[in-house]
């Protein structure tokens, strides 16, 4: 990642984070709370220049059968070799800058195989 396009993307992460924190504290996890706190905030799924993705978390194995936990993972493409992304969940929350993976682009890969 170029070290003006890692800036770029702690600004956007910057900006992103406020909203998560407030999401989490309020509750509101589902994917429309969030697509429309970022929205509100200047992010937008149809930016030609910087897309909003947001999706629902990952599902995972509990109990002898795949779940998904509340909650949701948001991105940002900020430039072609960086990202501002993070989630939000009952327990917590987190937005930071990376840059894209090659198997799942602006989200980080699911741990374990």
């Amino acid at each position: 990642m170029k070290p003006e396009h890692a800036r770029d993307a702690y600004r956007v992460a910057d900006r992103i984070r406020p909203v998560l924190e407030k999401l989490w504290k309020q509750h509101k996890l589902d994917i429309a709370s969030v697509r429309q706190a970022l929205e509100q905030a200047g992010f937008s799924e149809d930016s030609m220049t910087q897309p909003l993705i947001v999706r629902p978390l990952p599902q995972h194995y509990e109990n002898g059968g795949y779940t998904r936990l509340p909650g949701a993972e948001v991105a940002v493409r900020v430039h072609d070799d960086a990202c501002a992304s993070g989630f939000v969940q009952e327990s917590n929350f987190e937005a930071k800058a990376n840059g894209p993976y090659p198997e799942t682009g602006c989200f980080e890969p699911p741990s374990g195989h």
